[in-house]
């Protein structure tokens, strides 16, 4: 049975750990309940690349030891260009603090600025900026607007 905390938009086994099968049950409750209010959110859905991860395929794929991904509070969403920004909008409504984006991530995002996002996107997208360069370019960007 799933347990309740996954329902409406996900399952257990989305967020296993490749070594060992049913592990997504592994998952914090608490962030699944917020995955599930920003999928909720961005209207869209999401697929999980990695969810929990034993503590040797966390080795494995180079994690740092004692990733949050070995404790439930991590997963890796996938994007395309056209979905990241509806994704990455609804995550940080949805009162996640801590996204990591790919350098490709990074790129994507200065395109769309340069070609114009609304005064909220880029607010939005300044929050979750964690490469000081690129903040300052949003922010220049952002200035421009103002």
């Amino acid at each position: 049975m799933v347990p309740a905390y996954f329902k409406p938009y996900f399952t257990p086994s989305e967020f296993d750990s490749p070594d060992l099968p049913g592990s997504g049950i592994r998952m914090n409750a608490m962030f699944i309940s917020m995955l599930n209010k920003a999928r909720s959110i961005a209207g869209i859905p999401f697929y999980i690349n990695s969810g929990y991860r034993t503590p040797a395929h966390n080795k494995k794929v180079g994690g740092v030891p004692g990733s949050a991904h070995t404790k439930g509070l991590a997963a890796d969403i996938a994007v395309t260009p056209v979905t990241y920004g509806k994704v990455l909008s609804a995550l940080l409504k949805a009162g996640f603090k801590r996204i990591t984006l790919t350098p490709q991530q990074r790129q994507n995002i200065m395109k769309k600025i340069a070609d114009k996002l609304t005064y909220e996107e880029i607010v939005l997208l300044h929050k979750a900026m964690n490469n000081p360069i690129i903040k300052n370019m949003a922010i220049k960007e952002l200035k421009k607007r103002l």
